[in-house]
């Protein structure tokens, strides 16, 4: 929660390209964190760690990014702002909330009729493609505020150009990196997991 709060900050500064890297961080974090922990070898029961290093990580990255781009002598002026955000957050929790028991329902279902070795590289899959999935995410808060400039000014020819600019490598080089993860991934996990 403290590591979403701090990633919202870094985008509501605009720093869209900083947004884009921490935000695909922690989903190299995850595979950094899966490789230390079979390096070691590590039980089972201790493979929650993984979550520990990530976001442990991922914390300290953006405390040093906060403390370096926020001024707080300028934040003197703040206690009205919290129940406005209260009232936001209360009423995005909902969807927020459906949004991730969505995402994970399927590894619960699994859970109920599979083993957990089954369920567990399920999850792996999962948690992976979601990770790839942020490259995706990335490319459009990276190019949101260029479209909506452009948008705003009617300048649809600049808006399709973008467009074409990113399809022409984004297209091509999620199919590459999907592919790699496919075909990688029935050898890598079983070397990493044991």
């Amino acid at each position: 929660v403290v590591n979403k709060l701090l990633i919202s900050i870094v985008n509501g500064l605009g720093r869209m390209r900083a947004f884009a890297i921490y935000t695909t961080l922690r989903y190299a974090m995850i595979g950094v964190s899966l490789a230390i922990a079979g390096a070691l070898a590590l039980d089972a029961t201790h493979l929650p760690i993984i979550w520990t290093i990530t976001e442990g990580t991922l914390l300290l990255a953006l405390v040093v990014e906060i403390c370096l781009t926020v001024k707080f002598s300028r934040a003197g002026d703040w206690r009205p702002w919290v129940t406005e955000h209260l009232r936001f957050g209360i009423r995005g929790a909902g969807a927020t909330l459906l949004f991730e028991l969505n995402s994970r329902l399927d590894i619960w279902i699994l859970g109920a009729a599979m083993s957990d070795s089954a369920v567990g590289i399920y999850s792996m899959a999962a948690s992976l493609a979601e990770g790839v999935s942020q490259l995706a995410t990335a490319l459009q808060v990276n190019v949101n505020p260029t479209m909506a400039a452009d948008l705003a000014g009617k300048r649809t020819g600049d808006v399709e150009a973008l467009i074409r600019r990113s399809r022409r490598w984004f297209v091509p080089g999620m199919v590459g990196v999907c592919g790699l993860a496919a075909a990688m991934f029935p050898i890598m996990i079983p070397w990493i997991t044991g």
